[in-house]
This record gives C-alpha cells, structure tokens and sequence, in this order.
C-alpha cells in the first residue's frame, strides 16, 4: 500500500518542497535588500542628488562631489538627512525583491524543465530572458516606491532655476503646503517645506502619478537583470571552482557555498549597475520632476 501510494503523493511532496525552497529564497532576498539599502542609503541619496543638480543662479551647480554634497546635507539637515526616504525604500523593497526573484526563479523552472536540464544549466540566452521578464515584472512595485523616495530626497536640495523644476500635471495647487510634494507647488526645491512626507507624496500624485517615468524605470531595470541574473550565476560557478577547488557541479547538492553566492553577486552587481547608470540618471530627472508632460514616452526623449 505505501509502495503503491508513495508516487501518487510524490509531484505533491516535490511541489511543498520547491514552495518552502522559494519562500526561504524570498525571505533572504528581502532581508538582503533591508539590510543593504540600510548600509548603503547615504550614498543613494547623494547619487539622487547628483543626478539631480542643476546650475544655481550664478551659473555654478550646487555640489562638486561626492564629499562635498554629502557634507551639503549634513550641515543642513544634519545626519538623519543622509537616511530622508529611507523608510518608504524599506517598506518598498520587500515586495519588489519577492516579485523579482519569484519571476526569475519561475522562469529559470521553466527554461529547466523544457530543455531537462537543472536550474543552475540553462542557458545563457535563457537566463538573460529570465532575468528580462522579472526586471520587467517588478516595475510594479519598484516605481511608485523609486518616485517617492526621489521626491523625500531632493525636498532639501539648494535652489536650482525655476524653469528646471517642472510643475506636474497630477497636483492640486490647492493642496495645503503641509502635504505638498517636492514639484508643482513651488518653483524651487529651496522653497519646499522641510517636513514633506510620503504619505503627502503619494496623496498628491495619485495612482497615476506613482507610475511616472515607468518607461525609463524599465530601461534601467531590464537590462540590469538581464546582464546580473545570468552573470552572477557564472560568476559563482567560476568563484566556487577557482577559489574553493570546488566546481559547482561536484559540490553537495551541486549548491554554491556562501562565499561563492557573495562575491558572484556583488561582481555582477557592479557591472550591471555601472551599464545602466545612463538610464538612471535619465529617471532620477524624469521622477525628479525635470519635463512636465502628459506622455511618458515624450518625458523620455526630452531627458535623453
């Protein structure tokens, strides 16, 4: 009977067992995300910042480096300005982490299961189409929480010219100063009250206004998947055979150790991130509040 009765339950035991894997995978990947959005938030702002800049009213542009706008920001806001956005980017990076690696991991199956191949041996082409379709996917969520951390970040930057800061379509005017956001209100950045909060932000913009840029947004998350998915799963095969004696293949459950999952990922990040800052700068400006326009795809060419 329990010979008889075992494979019948088997795809259903395999199925808890690859649900529990994919939980586990989830829940790493939001703490992972928490964790190094927390350690690396004063440089994210000072990167929006920079991106964001445009030239003072003497033809001089506010900051000259990396040190010099992060000292800009202590000095007025002291040190707690380096973390202003930091909680709607934490509250953000869960759900855009679980969409992302569940429609990478999903996909990755899938290309297995055609081909009868294990996860970690699909393709190239394969991966980088996994990693394609989860950029695309997780614009969902990473979006609205990218245009309201911008707009947290940029309430405190000096004075730029007046015609750079774009009014948007989707502000009442009439909305107290107390829960304006940082564009269609006033014509500066300096103007701004202090105390904007998210919750103004995204009362204010609206459902629509929250997807504002979504077209840049994906020029720069697309490809980034594309180029980190399948690059850091060749960079920790290689990590683990070179440095650990190890080829993946010949290791326990064909698992890569820690060390390996670390260093393939941080490499991969590296490169992605450097290949797609173009595209971030191009929605930093667009999320940011530079072009004032009803079509997304005009906003676009615009900042380009």
């Amino acid at each position: 009977m329990s010979a008889q009765s075992t494979p019948v339950y088997e795809p259903i035991r395999q199925e808890a067992s690859a649900s529990k894997k994919l939980l586990a995978k989830l829940a790493n990947g939001a703490i992972a995300g928490i964790t190094g959005v927390s350690i690396i938030y004063p440089l994210d702002i000072v990167k929006t910042r920079l991106q964001n800049q445009r030239p003072l009213s003497n033809g001089k542009l506010p900051y000259s480096g990396v040190y010099d706008c992060m000292k800009q920001i202590v000095a007025r806001d002291g040190l707690k300005g380096l973390y202003r956005g930091l909680i709607p980017n934490l509250i953000g990076i869960t759900p855009e982490k679980a969409i992302k690696l569940a429609v990478n991991d999903s996909m990755r199956g899938y290309f297995a299961r055609k081909n009868n191949t294990s996860i970690e041996k699909i393709s190239l082409i394969s991966g980088m189409i996994a990693g394609g379709v989860a950029g695309f996917c997780q614009v969902i969520a990473t979006n609205p929480m990218e245009i309201v951390k911008i707009q947290l970040q940029i309430a405190t930057q000096p004075s730029v010219q007046a015609s750079a800061i774009a009014a948007s379509s989707t502000i009442n005017s009439t909305i107290s100063p107390k829960v304006s956001m940082p564009i269609g209100k006033y014509s500066t950045v300096a103007s701004m009250p202090s105390n904007v909060t998210a919750i103004g932000i995204v009362k204010n913009l609206g459902i629509r206004g929250l997807y504002k840029g979504t077209l840049a947004t994906l020029m720069r998350d697309v490809p980034f998947s594309i180029i980190f998915f399948p690059l850091a799963t060749l960079n920790t095969s290689i990590i683990q055979s070179f440095f650990f004696s190890q080829p993946l293949s010949e290791s326990k459950n064909s698992k890569p150790n820690f060390g390996s999952v670390f260093l393939g990922s941080l490499i991969s990040g590296v490169i992605a991130a450097v290949a797609v800052t173009p595209a971030d700068v191009i929605k930093t400006r667009l999320q940011a509040g530079w072009k004032n326009s009803n079509s997304s795809h005009k906003e676009t060419i615009y900042t380009v």
